[in-house]
């Protein structure tokens, strides 16, 4: 069989995606190859080499498929999936080294041929196995119909894996989205700044892999959430999330919490306890302020890292583990290490894909997203209507810096909820830094120069067009929020008075994020 044809074979195969549809396709086409009177591909079960499963079957066979196995030279076939070889037998009756056998003397087969496929790189056993027979035909597989059944298989092998692999990510995708539809709000990431959506972007794509994901990142940047999200969306979605912090703990318990415990390992310890990592199998193991391991923690994990084995305090024997690493840190390990309490081989372990959490401070207009979820969850949990923010609020938390980072947003809306029985959270509702002493923070055409030129923004030519572009949003964040607050929130009068058309004005109010219908309580709308 010349070259071009069996790619023309094997062309239509290598295109389908479902594992079924690839398995199917394949013996079809390897049927029409071989000529073969009858054809199965089978797929071992385990790593027991006599124990195998008829996928598919073509030609003449029994009506019930459940007795296939009993219809195919078993002999033939575990050789081949045992020693990983081709079988061809010309006249299987007459064959020394299987003429005895049941199935060959049962079945009263001629012609055998039995191709192994194997994934790349290569396991203990094939991933499947073709059968061919002739009842009737001696000699039926010449030299160049084997070769071109092997250059097929070989083929094969790595599109099995892929389709298998799609089908995977496919189902846990399906379950991402159903759990997603009941996920925890506080687990859904919440921000549309360009900084904020890469990031996210990024987790969302390592998620699909296995491989350690370190984040980096101030405190309450929202760490905790991005590692959940990563765990929702990869393929250990369906195992358990356990989480661990790591300076939370007494250092001399945190070996026995991590690793776990045998009875009497320890003064109290008056049972065994399974460990955090152990608790971890097939799901992701998250370890947050990692930069606080103690020494003998970080010996330990590395060797956990390496070996995929974990050893309780106290106990000899080891047990195999297999779990998503997710580490977390608002420490420098490079210098951790130059201190020298941090281990260098263990970082690089962790570090394999970092992270970097961006502060709130430089995301711009998210806090108000923040804000306005966090005061929805937990009015909602007090069984009352989210409040709207009032304008003057709105600018007084753009121009803070929120050092706290999101979580210091959260705490602020908290407070605010106990503060605010009506409908409005105001000014007054939050926490006296973000308005320093001001009875009233709406912003007039100019903002003061400490919001527009922070202390981050670098003296060079970048950095004095980032501060023009911060002054324009002020100027413009300002001067609407005046208009909006004369007109009480009436955009036809709003349009009137200032001269902007509809849709500029309606551009400007979804371009800086803000709710006109806060300007309307109590204000006549006429």
């Amino acid at each position: 069989m010349e070259e071009q044809d069996i790619y023309r074979t094997i062309v239509p195969v290598l295109m389908e995606t479902d594992p079924e549809q690839v398995l199917e396709s394949a013996l079809d086409a390897l049927m029409d190859v071989s000529g073969a009177e009858r054809g199965c591909l089978v797929i071992p079960l385990g790593e027991e080499s006599q124990s195998f499963a008829v996928e598919f079957a073509r030609g003449q066979w029994p009506k019930d498929p459940a007795s296939h196995e009993r219809n195919v030279s078993r002999t033939v076939l575990n050789e081949t999936i045992k020693n990983g070889n081709t079988i061809v037998l010309d006249n299987a009756l007459e064959n020394p080294n299987f003429m005895h056998k049941e199935s060959i003397i049962g079945l009263k087969l001629m012609s055998v041929l039995a191709v192994p496929i194997w994934t790349l790189p290569r396991g203990s056993l094939p991933v499947a196995a073709i059968y061919l027979d002739h009842l009737s035909k001696i000699g039926a597989f010449t030299k160049e119909m084997v070769e071109a059944v092997e250059t097929i298989c070989e083929m094969l092998g790595p599109r099995i894996e892929q389709a298998w692999r799609f089908d995977r990510l496919r189902n846990s995708e399906q379950s991402l989205r159903r759990k997603l539809k009941d996920s925890d709000p506080k687990n859904v990431p919440v921000g549309n700044s360009v900084s904020f959506q890469n990031i996210v972007q990024a987790g969302r794509q390592v998620a699909m892999s296995d491989v350690p994901v370190l984040i980096l990142g101030e405190c309450g940047t929202g760490k905790e959430v991005m590692a959940r999200m990563i765990h929702e969306f990869s393929p250990f979605s369906e195992g358990p999330w356990v989480a661990i912090n790591c300076g939370a703990l007494p250092q001399d318990l945190l070996e026995s919490e991590l690793f776990g415990h045998e009875k009497g390992a320890y003064t109290g310890a008056t049972s065994a306890r399974v460990g955090k990592i152990a608790s971890a199998a097939s799901g992701t193991l998250f370890l947050d302020e990692v930069g606080e391991l103690t020494p003998s923690c970080q010996t330990r994990f590395l060797r956990v890292l390496q070996t995929g084995e974990i050893q309780r305090v106290g106990s000899d024997r080891t047990m195999t583990v297999k779990f998503r690493l997710v580490a977390a840190t608002n420490k420098d390990l490079r210098e951790l290490i130059k201190e020298g309490l941090f281990r260098e081989d263990l970082y690089y372990r962790l570090n394999v894909i970092p992270l970097t959490m961006p502060n709130l401070r430089d995301r711009g207009d998210d806090v108000l997203l923040l804000a306005q979820k966090f005061l929805s969850d937990y009015a909602r949990g007090n069984g009352r209507i989210p409040p709207r923010i009032a304008p003057e609020a709105r600018v007084a938390m753009l121009n803070y810096s929120w050092p706290g980072n999101v979580r210091e947003v959260e705490n602020a809306m908290r407070r605010a909820l106990v503060f605010c029985t009506g409908e409005v959270v105001e000014l007054g509702h939050l926490p006296p830094e973000l308005n320093n002493g001001q009875t009233s923070a709406l912003p007039s055409s100019l903002s003061p120069v400490s919001s527009v030129v922070p202390q981050e923004i670098p003296l060079t030519k970048d950095g004095f067009e980032q501060a023009k572009r911060n002054a324009v949003l002020e100027v413009e964040r300002g001067f609407l929020t005046r208009a909006l607050t004369a007109a009480g929130g009436n955009l036809s009068r709003v349009s009137r008075e200032t001269g902007l058309n509809r849709a500029v004005l309606y551009d400007m109010l979804k371009r800086l994020e803000i709710d006109p219908s806060v300007f309307r309580s109590g204000i006549d709308n006429a």
